[in-house]
């Protein structure tokens, strides 16, 4: 969706250069690094990176929405925790 405007890598790739994101922040959550050094984690992350594709006004329209990023964020964070759980349904 996104082309070849983000740069997708495994943390374990990438996290030595990195030293500010704990290893524990990079299990916990995909990370986002801006080129301009601001870095985004979870949910944020993730919608920040679909800025970059094609259903960008879609996107830009649902932050809008009062408490939709909150409600991203909660269910972001409990996939994540739930994460080895919720894998054996796909």
């Amino acid at each position: 969706m996104t082309g070849n405007r983000v740069a997708y890598r495994a943390f374990h790739e990438v996290e030595s250069q990195f030293p500010e994101i704990s290893h524990a922040d990079f299990e916990a959550s995909v990370q986002l690094i801006e080129p301009n050094g601001r870095i985004l984690s979870g949910a944020d992350a993730v919608f920040r990176t679909l800025e970059f594709s094609r259903i960008k006004r879609l996107l830009l329209w649902l932050r809008r929405v009062p408490g939709f990023m909150l409600a991203a964020r909660l269910a972001y964070n409990f996939i994540a925790r739930h994460r080895s759980f919720l894998g054996r349904f796909s």
